[in-house]
């Protein structure tokens, strides 16, 4: 998710498009302490290294090593996990210098560094961890059409386009939005008619994907 204090500030706005559409990028592939791993994210989605650059001068982001793994500085004000929900960063020792206040930290020492038992998120069968998305298969159900769940974010999806059959978060329609190029989610139409003619192949061919915004972005590359 991303905090709008965060994504409509002044700071943020005043990035050039492209790195702010990377913040996005990098939010959705981020780990559950806020990591992410940068070189997948520029191969995974045609970004430039130096779209980051303006990220880091803004203090959006931080780089905690050479293999350019950032941490995402405003992650807690964009997400609030639920504990039995929350797997530990391979980069959590790093927290406590980069945010000794952040609530994962104070957690473990209030534990007195006890190792939390980790719970594997599943969908339909499939391990969910962040950047490990196995594809699926199933088609929604019935009484799941009007309520998706995102395997890459665990956010709720609500269903879009003119058949109401393309499954979005919040997080994943801001970032269409800006990968077709238009400022606004509530003025994109451009980003409208992009939705609509998917929802009409997936109504006419019956066709049914693991992640909408995967399949949408894939095609407009």
């Amino acid at each position: 998710m991303f905090a709008k204090a965060v994504i409509q500030s002044a700071r943020f706005l005043r990035l050039p498009q492209s790195s702010q559409l990377l913040y996005f990028f990098l939010g959705l592939e981020a780990d559950d302490d806020g990591f992410t791993e940068t070189f997948p994210v520029f191969r995974l989605y045609g970004m430039e290294e130096e779209d980051l650059n303006p990220l880091i001068e803004s203090n959006f982001v931080q780089v905690v090593n050479d293999d350019l793994v950032v941490f995402i500085t405003d992650w807690r004000r964009n997400n609030n996990l639920r504990r039995d929900c929350y797997t530990e960063s391979e980069y959590h020792n790093l927290l406590e210098q980069l945010q000794p206040e952040n609530e994962q930290v104070t957690r473990r020492k209030r534990d007195g560094n006890a190792t939390e038992t980790k719970r594997k998120r599943d969908v339909n069968g499939a391990d969910t961890q962040l950047r490990k998305e196995k594809s699926s298969k199933e088609e929604v159900s019935p009484e799941k059409k009007n309520v998706a769940f995102s395997s890459v974010d665990g956010c709720k999806k609500t269903p879009h386009g003119r058949f109401n059959n393309v499954f979005l978060s919040n997080s994943e329609l801001a970032a269409l939005t800006l990968f077709v190029g238009e400022d606004s989610v509530d003025d994109a139409p451009n980003t409208k008619k992009v939705i609509d003619d998917f929802s009409e192949m997936k109504e006419r061919t019956g066709r049914r994907f693991d992640s909408d915004y995967d399949a949408i972005a894939g095609l407009l590359k």
